[in-house]
């Protein structure tokens, strides 16, 4: 199931414990992905939409969108 966050609740849910796939976009940047036969509903685990405004990318210092990061426990795992 895909989750759309703003910053503050990003910061927030990367902290609990278990695994958790983020995709950080620009404002409403790629919204068809909100779509519901977007293959990203069917993860096994849950998908969280993080749209940010440049300069809050600017301070989580991400680089280039859109990016994925996936964490588990607090702990970045892997990147794309």
């Amino acid at each position: 199931m895909i989750r759309n966050l703003g910053f503050d609740s990003f910061l927030d849910l990367k902290t609990l414990p278990g695994l958790r796939i983020f995709v950080f976009l620009l404002g409403d940047e790629l919204g068809y992905i909100n779509s519901e036969y977007n293959w990203l509903n069917y993860l096994s685990e849950d998908v969280f939409l993080v749209r940010l405004n440049k300069e809050e990318f600017g301070i989580l210092d991400i680089g280039i969108h859109p990016k994925v990061i996936i964490i588990k426990n607090d702990k970045e795992v892997a990147q794309f």
